[in-house]
């Protein structure tokens, strides 16, 4: 029989809850977690190190009010997205010396987010153009920010992608 350990994951502070999204191999985990009123009531996006003694947290960075964190890679990088309103929120890449990679999709005039990434830089996710219609596409930017890849599928009014591994969009597509 398999025996499995569960354990309880709270952000310090977190009086409304603590969410976790994404876990890489070093056992660092992201995700979002809110303070509440009074205080912050806005998702703040986090990375939580084993054997640390606390978290890096990113508050409102880098674009607005909000953050959420949706993965973490081998190389320690954050997939996610910040903003001032959930529609207007800019996908981004936090890179482990702390400087980000914004994500953007038409000449930014998009929302955007990062949901996964791999260890070659390539991370996916989905662009929603601000127009009447609302309609979203699946976005492949490469580690640069560049976009590698947009897709959608037929008849579908939305399409997104929120994860990838290292084969499929490997570091021979970068």
């Amino acid at each position: 029989m398999t025996t499995y350990k569960v354990q309880t994951l709270d952000v310090p502070g977190a009086n409304w809850g603590t969410t976790a999204q994404g876990v890489n191999d070093l056992g660092q985990i992201t995700g979002e977690y809110q303070i509440g009123i009074p205080g912050n009531p806005y998702d703040q996006a986090y990375i939580m190190t084993p054997g640390s003694a606390g978290i890096i947290s990113l508050g409102g960075d880098p674009y607005g009010q909000h953050s959420d964190g949706y993965d973490i890679n081998n190389r320690m990088e954050m997939a996610g997205q910040s903003g001032h309103y959930e529609s207007t929120a800019r996908g981004f890449v936090r890179h482990v010396d702390g400087s980000f990679t914004r994500l953007e999709y038409t000449i930014d005039n998009a929302f955007t987010t990062a949901l996964g990434n791999n260890d070659w830089g390539g991370t996916v996710g989905q662009a929603r153009v601000f127009d009447a219609a609302g309609s979203s596409v699946g976005v492949y930017w490469r580690a640069t920010g560049e976009i590698k890849d947009v897709y959608s599928v037929p008849g579908a009014t939305a399409t997104s992608t929120s994860g990838t591994n290292n084969w499929g969009m490997g570091r021979r597509d970068l």
